[in-house]
């Protein structure tokens, strides 16, 4: 009979002289290659042992039961899916999906709460370690959407490609590079193929042509390129004025920078957007002034929105501002 310590533990996938604590997570090492079971008990016995009614420690560890419940657990754990069980490979591939999808960490399959909701939808299923899934399943799924992708682009007979770089809330510097192109079914297909943290200080013409080229060539591209979408930022324009790829700048930034250059050239316009900058300022940094116009919102019978901070760089979030702080009129004068 197995030792009833694999209830709490499980051989390690990457390293099967190591086990995983279930609760802990933790690597335990089985002796060796004599893969005896002392190390875990011990461990649980030091850090998983209950305690009395009045608190104090039981030298028995809680994974050691009567003889009846022994053998009830034992006929338990025969029933659980086996870990090469294809409704357990299933729902663990559905977990590894909401990781990727959802943006989770990987230690969410540790927390309480989601271990509590899968126990009650499939308690026969036995959740994996958080390793498991950083090493083993996130990056079999990436290999796999990789060849997909990798077969898409081989049939493509051509490839546009849209380029973005942006700053993070937390003042991180992140590029991308986006291909376009249709299939064999005429059907537009639009695939990231590297989004990456920037880490060159400096966003010269030189370090993004080195990343431009650098995943192009990796994906096998560059005689596919037809063109290359860009903004009109100078340091993108001379990137790939480098490169012998074809370029043309983006209609709608271009747009954006035509309206934006003439509400700068509108003094009128330009105090009035200022005084709505400065209103909504005034709200959006005083939880107290929020309070205020909430209660204002109730007595004049307003919609219970919040008003709109704008972006200087995108001339229609100043048009919501705008717009919002209209709605907004009689709350705000009001509060």
């Amino acid at each position: 009979m197995a030792s009833e310590v694999w209830e709490y533990f499980q051989i390690n996938c990457t390293d099967e002289n190591f086990a995983v604590c279930n609760i802990h997570c933790k690597k335990i090492s089985r002796d060796g290659k004599s893969h005896t079971t002392s190390n875990l008990q011990k461990h649980f016995e030091s850090q998983h042992s209950r305690t009395d009614d009045d608190g104090a420690l039981k030298t028995k560890p809680i994974y050691v039961r009567s003889p009846q419940q022994t053998l009830t657990s034992m006929f338990e754990r025969e029933k659980l899916f086996k870990p090469d069980d294809r409704r357990a490979n299933d729902i663990t591939l559905q977990i590894g999906k909401m990781i990727c999808w959802d943006l989770q960490p990987f230690s969410i399959v540790e927390d309480r709460g989601f271990r509590a909701l899968m126990k009650h939808l499939q308690p026969l299923y036995t959740i994996p370690s958080r390793n498991y899934f950083a090493t083993k399943v996130i990056p079999e799924m990436y290999n796999e959407t990789k060849a997909k992708v990798e077969s898409l682009l081989q049939d493509a007979d051509y490839v546009r490609f849209t380029y973005d770089m942006w700053t993070s809330s937390c003042n991180d510097d992140y590029t991308s590079l986006t291909g376009h192109f249709t299939d064999s079914n005429y059907c537009l297909q639009h695939l990231a193929l590297e989004v990456v943290h920037f880490p060159e200080i400096s966003h010269t013409a030189d370090n993004i042509s080195t990343f431009m080229t650098r995943v192009v060539s990796e994906w096998h591209l560059s005689d596919k390129v037809v063109a290359v979408l860009r903004d009109n930022a100078r340091n993108l324009t001379l990137c790939l004025e480098k490169t012998s790829f074809c370029h043309l700048p983006c209609l709608a930034h271009t747009l954006e920078l035509v309206v934006k250059d003439g509400l700068l050239n509108a003094k009128r316009v330009t105090n009035l957007v200022a005084l709505c900058r400065c209103i909504v300022s005034s709200f959006k940094h005083s939880s107290q002034a929020c309070k205020v116009l909430t209660k204002a919102q109730t007595l004049v019978g307003c919609k219970a929105h919040q008003l709109v901070q704008d972006e200087p760089t995108r001339w229609n979030l100043t048009l919501h501002m705008i717009d919002r702080l209209i709605e907004q009129k009689l709350a705000a004068a009001l509060a």
